[in-house]
Parts: structure tokens; C-alpha cells; sequence
């Protein structure tokens, strides 16, 4: 038995074409199936933990009002071991905005400990009023993108029929929603089981509280602030309610004592639940979740990203903004470059575009000649980013024909003007040089299909679908929002685009291993690349890989190279020694795709 060393090669990438010889250990490919394990795990992009949430138990069923509950949630990490680290958050149902009592948490954001998130639910007052389904959803902070649901069943008993003697209500001019660093009058009052007022004389005192007081503050008609407030003999108080910079549900304690028929003093207390808007739509964040083979059908891959929209505060936006979304998979030619170049695509870093979105124009311009040899403006499109806070300048813009340095916009840009942009021009397909009557084209949707809008929760899933032979490819994705100020009621565009690659899952040999006999003396070997889990050749020299050899066998990494051959699918030619006396093998150990440029 011969024993095994590892030999660890990754190399750079290169472009060139080299003949293939008529070496015996240079296998020709074929069209058929491979059957070899794959040699790419890819697993996890980034090398970190996915946590996940589990429940004991997704559903509670309450039948009492007011009655208490203990939501405990297990946080795991990708290997089912305990998570220690971080907080779960809630997100609340959309009824909260009309006013409904969902019933009220202690606190919507809670640390883990010994991989334990456990949260205080009190239920609604009154069961009877509404007895559908209230529906919470849960999230950990390392991973935004995973939400799960837990649900509140009402079963009221029927002895509940009963009207409750006094009840404390609640009333504002529209709705229960407070846009960020703005108030709203609210009133309070106290009515028995007729529905009519108690006198002033009547009422000994009305308190107030903001059981999470960072989230905002009251303010009586004295103008008195805090985060308790009471009023003394006297129904039907109004306040106002302050909110701060942080977007959330302000849970408001009001406790009522009072002279019941009886002249019996009382106090009875209820909770109503005011949402916070977040500002408008201020940063965005695409990040990638994972690659899916579902469309396998379609010969498609279809990857997973995670669309994340903050408020200037980094409060997640909870205003409901519309997106759209897509991909700019093929390049339009820059006349401006030389012809040596091997790509000439029309595409350029910040640093290297030195480009403009005028205001006052409504243009873009960048280096000279650059836009001469566009002719399809009509199925072109601008692609903007930068760095720093160009959000409002960033994203997708429709063209048109200006001179060979200036394009100008179909939309009206209405930020200031903005320098040191990057840019791109093309469409979602692409069309390379080897394949000239055939396109590979791009798509990217809500992974909710037909789903436009942002939930509440800031993040929405995004998937992006695309050809085999895209894979390896560098394309553009690009989103646009239009959210809204609530504090002036105006309009807010913003938008980010990003070059990725697209990576499909993976690369991996035709043959993951090859004998190499004795005597082998700097002879070259051949590994022909395939894409994972399909029955496509990999066609682009973007890659790395690394190789295991038996005892005697050994890498000449200096020879050795990456190219394409055969009708562009592309290979590694190993350059190995046998210095032993049997016969060996060299196989490759992991290949991984690279950007395209």
C-alpha cells in the first residue's frame, strides 16, 4: 500500500490556448454523463455558521385572557450544536396597524443564552373580539434572511360571552402608526359594559407608561414629558406619543383607577401595541444564501440572494417599499480600449470611471469615446454604484444616444449630482464570441413570485435564474426602490448594483483521478471540468483547484497549467514525475470557480 501525501496547488487562473499534444495521458473528452462523487463541496461561501431556529412547539393555544405564556426557542448552529451568540428578534403581525390587540411581548428583542432565546407573551384582553389566528414571526441576527413563524390560537371559552364590566379604550385620528421622530395624539378613556363614559368624578386617576421607554416618550396637553404619565380625575385623556429614532412597537401600559356603581375603588390596566415606521429607505445590501439545482429540468441553476433595506438609523425598513430588480449579463463594447483587450467590456470600477450623474442634466458621463460603438439603446441599459453613500445615484437607468462620452436618462434622476461612480451598460443575455448564434440570459425575481414589495421585516429573498453556461460568468445585479418619507410625504428612489459571479454549484473533473505510470517523466495529464450535478461541460477558464498525489508522484507546479481546449471546455494539464517503483495516481482534490474578471 502505497501511502498518500497531499499536495496543496492552487494556481491563478489564465487565458490562453495550447495544443493538447498527442500525449497517451491526454484523455479526450466526451458528451456523456459522469458518474464520479464531485470533488467541490461547497458548502458554505464564507465559511460561517447558518443558525437556525427551532420550536418545541409553533402553535399555542390561549384561553384565557391575559393569559401568560413562555415562548422558548432552541438557536442552533449548521451542525445541530448549541448557538450562544447573538439575539432573536420579533416581527409583529400587520393588524398591529389597525389597532388590533395581538396581546403584548416584555421585550421584542431578546439575548441568547445557553442557546436559548425565551420570551414573555401576555394575550389579548378580550378573546372574543377578534378570535383569528395571531401570527408572529422570529429571527436571529446573524442570519436575517430565516424567518420562523409561531402562532397564537384563540379558543375563548363561552362563560367569556359575558361583556366585561369596564374596559379601557383607545383612539386616534387615523391609525395606530408613528413615523420616526414625529408624534400622534392619542386618547384614552375608560367606558363600562354599556359603552358610556365614566364622569370625571368618577375616575381617581389615568396612568400612562411606555413600557420600552428608549423607543419614545409622552406628552401631556401641559406639555409634561416622560415615560409616565398620569392624569388625575379625569376620562378622556389625550396624549401625545414622541417616537425616537428606533422603528419598533411601543408597547403603552394604561391603568385606570376609578369609583365603580358600588363607589368600590378599582384599577383595572390594559396594553395597546403603536408601531414605529422606520425612515425612509437609506442603505441596501444584497448578500448570497445559497445555490438550488430545482430547475435541473430547465438546465438552469437558480441561486438565493437576500435583499436587506435600512433606514439611516440602520432600523430595518418596515414602510413596505416596492422593488424591482435584475441582471445585467452581457456587456456592451467599450470603443474606447484597445483591441489587445481580451474582453472590452463595457464595464468600470469607481476607481477607474471617474463618472458623473448630473441633476441638473439629467445625464452620465464618463471617459471619452467610451459609448461609440453603442448602437441598441433601446434594449441597453445604465448600471450605476460607488463607494460611500451613492445609494441615490445607484442602480438600474434607462438611456439614451447622447455623444460617445455623455448617455442621458430616461428617468428623472431628482438627487444631487453624484461623482465617482462605477458603471456598466449591457442587457440580462449574453452572447459570447465562440457560440455567435447562440445567448445565455439572466433573470432575477422575488423568490415570492410576483411579490414586489419589502415586508415588514426589511429583507426579502431574491432568486436569481440563469443558464448553465453562465456559470463562471461576472454579471451585474441591480435593485431599485421607491419608498416613502413619511415626513414630508415625498418620494425616495434609491438603488445598489453589484458584479457577481455567478457560481452555479461548482466545478468538478470528467475523471477525479489518473493513473501515472513508472517512469513518468514531466508527462502532462489532462482533467477536462464539468459543472456539479449537471451534464455540462464547464466552459470558462475561471477556476482554481488543488491536487492529491500518491508517495512518488510529483507536481511540476511550474508546468503546470489551466486553459481551454476541445470546443472552449476547459481543463487543467498536470505536469507529474513517478520516482518510484509502481505505479501511481495524481487526482484532483477540490476546483472552485473564480471571478471572470
Amino acid at each position: 500500500m502505497l501511502k498518500i501525501r497531499e499536495i496543496i496547488l492552487v494556481f491563478i487562473s489564465i487565458l490562453f490556448i495550447i495544443g493538447c499534444g498527442g500525449s497517451n495521458n491526454s484523455d479526450t473528452y466526451d458528451k456523456k454523463v459522469d458518474d464520479n462523487k464531485s470533488v467541490d463541496d461547497n458548502k458554505s461561501v464564507d465559511g460561517s455558521s447558518k443558525v437556525s431556529l427551532v420550536f418545541v412547539q409553533k402553535i399555542a393555544i390561549v384561553t384565557k385572557s391575559q393569559e401568560e405564556i413562555e415562548i422558548d426557542i432552541t438557536v442552533i448552529d449548521s451542525s445541530n450544536s448549541p448557538y450562544e451568540d447573538g439575539n432573536v428578534s420579533i416581527i409583529y403581525p400587520d393588524e398591529i396597524r389597525e389597532g388590533r390587540d395581538i396581546g403584548v411581548f416584555e421585550e421584542s428583542t431578546v439575548p441568547v443564552t445557553n442557546g436559548h432565546a425565551k420570551f414573555k407573551y401576555t394575550a389579548p384582553k378580550n378573546l372574543t373580539t377578534n378570535t383569528s389566528d395571531i401570527i408572529f414571526s422570529f429571527y436571529h441576527s446573524e442570519n436575517l434572511s430565516e424567518t420562523v413563524n409561531y402562532t397564537i390560537k384563540i379558543t375563548a371559552p363561552q362563560i367569556q360571552g359575558t361583556p366585561t364590566e369596564y374596559k379601557i379604550g383607545i383612539k386616534s385620528a387615523d391609525d395606530f402608526v408613528i413615523p420616526l421622530e414625529s408624534n400622534k395624539l392619542f386618547s384614552f378613556f375608560l367606558n363600562d359594559d354599556t359603552g358610556s363614559s365614566l364622569e370625571d368624578s368618577d375616575m381617581v386617576s389615568l396612568k400612562v407608561e411606555i413600557l420600552s421607554p428608549h423607543l419614545g416618550t409622552l406628552i401631556d396637553n401641559q406639555d409634561n414629558r416622560g415615560s409616565v404619565l398620569t392624569v388625575y380625575a379625569e376620562n378622556f385623556v389625550s396624549m401625545k406619543v414622541q417616537a425616537n429614532t428606533i422603528s419598533g412597537v411601543i408597547p403603552l401600559k394604561v391603568e385606570a383607577k376609578f369609583k365603580d356603581t358600588k363607589n368600590q375603588e378599582r384599577t383595572i390596566s390594559s396594553v395597546f401595541n403603536i408601531i414605529v415606521l422606520s425612515g425612509p429607505p437609506s442603505t441596501i445590501s444584497l448578500s448570497y444564501a445559497g445555490t438550488s439545482e430545482e430547475k435541473q429540468d430547465e438546465a438552469k441553476f437558480v441561486e438565493t440572494w437576500v435583499l436587506s433595506v435600512r433606514d439611516r438609523y440602520n432600523n430595518r425598513v418596515n414602510t413596505n417599499p416596492s422593488v424591482s430588480m435584475g441582471m445585467l449579463a452581457g456587456y456592451a463594447q467599450d470603443s474606447s480600449r484597445t483591441a489587445t483587450n481580451e474582453s472590452n467590456f463595457l464595464y468600470f470600477s469607481s476607481t477607474q470611471a471617474n463618472a458623473t450623474l448630473s441633476s441638473t442634466y439629467n445625464n452620465f458621463t464618463t471617459r471619452t469615446n467610451v459609448f461609440r460603438d453603442i448602437e441598441d439603446y433601446e434594449n441597453y441599459y445604465l448600471v450605476t454604484f460607488g463607494k460611500g453613500y451613492t445609494y441615490p445615484a445607484s442602480g438600474k437607468w434607462s438611456i439614451e444616444k447622447n455623444s460617445d462620452s455623455v448617455v442621458d436618462l430616461v428617468e428623472n434622476y431628482t438627487g444631487e449630482t453624484t461623482s465617482g461612480l462605477g458603471f456598466a451598460i449591457g442587457n440580462n443575455h449574453r452572447q459570447d464570441r465562440t457560440y455567435e448564434d447562440t445567448e445565455w440570459s439572466g433573470t432575477v425575481n422575488p423568490e415570492e413570485e410576483g411579490n414586489f414589495i419589502i415586508p415588514s421585516s426589511g429583507n426579502m429573498k431574491i432568486s436569481v435564474e440563469y443558464d448553465y453556461y453562465l456559470v463562471g460568468k461576472a454579471v451585474m445585479l441591480w435593485v431599485n426602490l421607491l419608498g416613502k418619507n413619511h415626513e414630508d410625504d415625498t418620494t425616495v428612489r434609491i438603488g445598489e448594483a453589484s458584479k457577481v459571479t455567478l457560481r452555479g454549484n461548482g466545478v468538478k473533473p470528467n475523471v477525479s483521478s489518473k493513473n501515472v505510470g513508472v517512469g513518468a517523466d514531466h508527462s502532462p495529464y489532462i482533467f477536462y471540468m464539468k459543472i456539479q450535478d449537471t451534464v455540462e461541460w464547464y466552459r470558462h477558464a475561471n477556476f482554481v483547484a488543488s491536487f492529491n498525489t500518491s508517495e512518488d508522484v510529483h507536481i511540476h507546479s511550474d508546468e503546470t497549467v489551466y486553459s481551454t481546449t476541445n470546443d472552449n471546455v476547459a481543463y487543467v494539464m498536470v505536469y507529474v514525475s513517478n520516482s518510484g517503483d509502481e505505479a501511481g495516481s495524481v487526482s484532483m482534490d477540490r476546483a472552485n470557480v473564480l471571478d471572470e474578471f
